[in-house]
C-alpha cells in the first residue's frame, strides 16, 4: 500500500520557525515542499497532494510568496536549535519545487522534480 501523505500550509516565516523546531524536538522525520504559486511543476505537486490526502505522514507546504527566504529561515532555525545538524545543503536555491526532508541526524534537500515525486509517492 503506498504512503499517504497530508498537506499543512505554512502560513508565515514565524510558524516555519515553530513547525521545524517541533519536529526537531520531537525528532520527527518531516517533509517541507517549497513551492511558488505561478509554475506548473509546483501546481502539479500541490494537486497531487490534494488528491493523496491521508493520515500517515504530513507534508508542510511552503509558498515562497509566504515566506519570501526560505533556506535562510532553515538554516537559522536548525542552526540556532540543535548547532550539531549541519547546514550546507541549504547553502542556495535551486529550481522550485523544492523538497526538504528533515530527518532525525541531518537535513536533505532535494532539487529533482523525479526524486520529490518518489520521495512522495506521486
Amino acid at each position: 500500500m503506498a504512503k499517504k501523505f497530508s498537506r499543512i500550509n505554512i502560513e508565515n516565516s514565524r510558524h516555519l520557525e515553530e513547525t521545524i523546531t517541533g519536529n526537531i524536538d520531537a525528532k520527527n522525520k518531516s517533509y517541507y515542499l517549497i513551492v511558488n504559486d505561478w509554475d506548473d511543476p509546483c501546481k502539479f505537486f500541490l494537486d497531487s497532494l490534494d488528491k493523496n490526502l491521508g493520515e500517515a505522514n504530513v507534508v508542510y507546504t511552503v509558498n515562497t510568496y509566504d515566506v519570501p527566504n526560505v533556506l535562510g529561515t532553515f538554516r537559522y532555525c536548525v542552526k540556532s536549535h540543535k548547532e550539531t545538524l549541519p547546514i550546507g545543503c541549504f547553502a542556495n536555491y535551486s529550481n522550485l519545487p523544492m523538497l526538504v526532508i528533515m530527518h532525525k541526524e541531518f537535513p536533505e534537500v532535494v532539487h529533482y522534480n523525479g526524486v520529490i515525486a518518489n520521495e512522495l509517492r506521486i
